[in-house]
């Protein structure tokens, strides 16, 4: 039998295992009194309680497997293929292939490249309203092709006119981020809650001060299909009265503070559901409102 055709050569991936840092944790406008992290995320994602930013080691390892599974991904020694192997060496690649997947390779590289300077818009859509007025405007979507274990997950798209005739309260943001860049902003609202009477006979209008943030670091898919965010969503509620608790040092009721950290994945151009969260965790009504999350992402 005739022996395979193998060449090595040399990629440099210097500028692929440069990591490019967050930006630093913009201080909290309120101080909280009670955390929670109740986020409900209907879509594909993998939940994280902390971070750890990943060692050079461990990028370069991502790099090999990214490599392995697109392209030849049966040649490969690490996979059980008899051609193919990566070593790396003081910043390069020591690839050694046939030279028809030499080619691929530097396309991939090349690619990959491209991807990582682009820049990605991600606008952000908070609407206060009840599970039953948001499930009668989102519609699933097949999750698409995906190298994640989890199969068979699904979006839940919604047209964003009809998100703007909800009754309830709205807020929205938008940031521009490189990909793999860390952005953050921020956007408020007010929600009116009912009026009630003191014992002196008194009115007293209750409503929400809320504060929320758009905390995001985007990558994108190869064919620009597909964006993975990284979201760390915060809400700040702070309960405002016309007449403060007395018992209240700062002449305010209820702070509350909400965070959490996710990965997820969605489509292009879509309008998609990303989470909700509970306002009033000791509400007992089944249908209460909350507060859902909806982001749409454009590569630019």
């Amino acid at each position: 039998r005739m022996k395979r055709v193998v060449v090595t050569e040399l990629y440099d991936i210097r500028e692929f295992l440069t990591e490019i840092p967050d930006l630093p944790n913009l201080p909290v406008p309120m101080s909280p009194q009670n955390r929670q992290s109740d986020f409900d995320i209907p879509v594909e994602v993998n939940v994280s309680n902390g971070e750890r930013e990943k060692t050079r080691a461990e990028r370069v390892d991502d790099l090999v497997k990214m490599i392995e599974e697109f392209v030849a991904s049966d040649t490969w020694k690490e996979l059980g293929g008899t051609i193919g192997a990566i070593h790396e060496l003081d910043g390069n690649f020591i690839v050694t292939q046939t030279p028809k997947y030499q080619e691929e390779i530097k396309a991939f590289m090349a690619q990959w490249a491209a991807t990582k300077s682009r820049t990605v818009r991600i606008r952000a859509n908070w609407v206060v309203a009840r599970e039953s007025e948001i499930g009668k405007l989102v519609k699933k979507m097949d999750a698409g092709p995906s190298t994640q274990k989890s199969s068979g997950a699904q979006f839940l798209e919604v047209d964003a006119r009809d998100l703007e005739k909800l009754p309830g309260s709205h807020c929205q943001a938008q940031t521009l981020a490189m990909v793999g860049r860390r952005a953050r902003v921020s956007a408020a609202y007010q929600q009116p809650l009912s009026s009630a009477g003191d014992a002196d006979g008194a009115a007293r209008r209750a409503g929400y001060d809320t504060r929320v943030w758009l905390d995001v670091q985007p990558t994108l898919s190869f064919d620009g299909q597909y964006a993975i965010l990284i979201l760390r969503p915060q809400v700040e509620a702070q309960q405002s009265s016309t007449k403060p608790a007395e018992n209240s040092p700062d002449k305010t009721n209820n702070l509350s503070f909400q965070n959490m950290i996710t990965s997820v994945r969605l489509p292009v151009g879509k309008t998609v559901l990303v989470g909700s969260t509970t306002l009033n965790p000791s509400s007992r009504q089944t249908d209460s409102p909350q507060l859902f999350l909806f982001i749409q992402v454009s590569a630019q």
